[in-house]
């Protein structure tokens, strides 16, 4: 009976960790005056192109949650919403990834608008 109850609480545990999501975080970091975009290491490793601008990084996502990013963004930027935070498709070396993106303002001008963007990419593996 032990040998039996070993064996299926063996196999419940496989079988829920192959449900499990596996990710990764990373960091970016966007600067609005320069329009200077940059991402950490685990993004570069996956991506196609360098990311060097805002552009950039709108050209990798999938086209059908470009303008859910692009609305996100600005929402958040017109102070509508306290911090950024949108998740999409963007394209890989490995084909399309889910990430969720969050981020938040870390300076701002003399004129009190927005000016850096830090934030966290958490990406599907």
């Amino acid at each position: 009976m032990n040998s039996i109850l070993i064996d299926l609480t063996e196999k419940l545990i496989e079988e829920e960790r192959s449900n499990y999501f596996l990710y990764s975080e990373d960091t970016w970091e966007m600067d609005l005056d320069s329009k200077n975009f940059t991402v950490g290491d685990a993004l570069h490793e996956i991506l196609h192109n360098e990311i060097k601008t805002l552009g950039d990084w709108i050209d990798i996502i999938h086209p059908n949650y470009v303008d859910d990013f692009k609305d996100n963004l600005e929402s958040f930027l017109k102070g509508l919403s306290p911090h950024f935070y949108c998740s999409y498709l963007i394209e890989t070396k490995e084909g399309w990834k889910m990430i969720e993106d969050w981020g938040k303002i870390s300076s701002y001008s003399r004129e009190q608008s927005p000016s850096k963007l830090i934030g966290i990419k958490t990406i599907a593996a």
